[in-house]
């Protein structure tokens, strides 16, 4: 009997070919373009914050008097920074206090028993300034057993994503 087999014409096996390699070329380019917006959405959220969340110069210093009105207490020692907010919508801000050899960071909005709003009272629940505004906190470096801060650093979280340092100050002066 003579050989029946019928082989694929070159044609078709091409086709199937270029067929399999769009294929696999639609695949990896989800893929790829899926990793590539992500990353693009995180570099857009904190892309350009800088210059609007800022430490305010003229509202951070450090209490160095002896005497705490609100206490009563003649060693309480107090350190008070500003922060302002423009044209950039802030979900939390990550903050850093450094002192010789240590470093106090927290995050606003949060209650913390040694941060407290500028007037206001220590324990209490703390937010953020709102868009093109401002605020000052207040905190009791006695309690946390420090001295005299050497610095001060912020960091925006925008759209769930940990944002660089947007501003920082590293000179302190007494209020």
């Amino acid at each position: 009997m003579a050989n029946k087999k019928r082989g694929l014409s070159t044609v078709i096996a091409t086709l199937i070919l270029v067929l399999l390699a769009v294929v696999l070329a639609g695949i990896v380019w989800t893929v790829v373009n899926d990793v590539v917006k992500k990353e693009t959405d995180y570099t857009e959220s904190c892309f350009g914050i800088f210059e609007k969340v800022t430490i305010s110069n003229d509202y951070t210093c450090y209490n160095l008097s002896d005497y705490n009105g609100e206490t009563h207490d003649f060693s309480v020692k107090e350190f008070q920074f500003g922060i302002g907010i423009t044209d950039v919508e802030v979900d939390e801000l990550l903050i850093s206090v450094s002192w010789p050899g240590e470093v106090q960071s927290f995050k606003i909005p949060g209650n913390y028993p040694y941060l407290k709003y500028y007037n206001g009272n220590y324990g209490e629940d703390l937010n953020l300034p709102g868009e093109d505004s401002g605020k000052t906190y207040v905190i009791n470096v006695t309690r946390l057993g420090f001295e005299k801060p050497d610095s001060i650093e912020i960091a925006p979280t925008i759209n769930n994503h940990q944002c660089e340092v947007s501003d920082s100050l590293f000179e302190i002066v007494g209020c």
